[in-house]
């Protein structure tokens, strides 16, 4: 069961990183392939794909693209999450992480204290519960990839601008899918932190 769960769970990350990276190649892949332009060719302009191997080497772009952006939205929020928690965690999260570090005891030095015990209680689940640990990793895949859209639509706005193709609705349709990214991301994480906290808190409790 351990390892089919490990299986789909993986799935979901491979997913999680492709589908931003595949969406701001589709988006602006003639302006970000430019460049290499010399090396792919008609390549870069994405209508005029036809053969699979062509194919299979865009999908490697956006791959390494769906990384990119994984690794920007992780740099922004670990920036964020550290100065100004309030945005992203619920006042019912921080009193589960509360009760959590009951068990944990970590000096509460500074605003991010929620995201350490957050870690500490990941750590401890990963080397007790499998079935646990399997739940609130699905659920952690979820919330990046809509941590990468978020940025991803923000990027969006910002290379239409610099290639001049930047409209009202535009910016306003883009700006409507970051919120909306956001906003999902946000649920989402609180929703891992409290159960991550839960678990950790029952497993105490049982003596773990």
């Amino acid at each position: 069961m351990g390892k089919l769960s490990d299986f789909f769970i993986g799935v979901i990350e491979f997913f999680g990183i492709l589908i931003p990276g595949t969406l701001i190649i589709f988006l602006h892949g003639k302006m970000l392939l430019q460049p290499m332009q010399e090396h792919l060719g008609n390549l870069i302009f994405l209508s005029t794909i036809e053969s699979s191997k062509d194919w299979i080497l865009i999908s490697v772009f956006a791959y390494l693209a769906g990384h990119l952006l994984f690794a920007l939205s992780e740099l922004i929020y670990n920036f964020l999450i550290k100065y100004k928690p309030h945005y992203f965690l619920f006042e019912e999260t921080k009193m589960y992480g509360d009760k959590a570090n009951n068990y944990i005891q970590l000096p509460i030095k500074n605003k991010s204290y929620c995201t350490e015990i957050y870690y500490y209680s990941f750590s401890f689940i990963r080397v007790t519960s499998q079935e646990a640990i399997s739940e609130i990793e699905h659920k952690a895949s979820e919330y990046k990839m809509f941590r990468s859209l978020s940025i991803l639509f923000l990027l969006d706005i910002l290379l239409s601008a610099l290639s001049l193709n930047l409209t009202i609705s535009h910016l306003i349709f883009s700006l409507s899918l970051s919120a909306f990214s956001f906003f999902r991301f946000r649920m989402l994480l609180n929703w891992t932190y409290k159960l991550t906290f839960q678990f950790f808190i029952m497993l105490k409790q049982k003596g773990v």
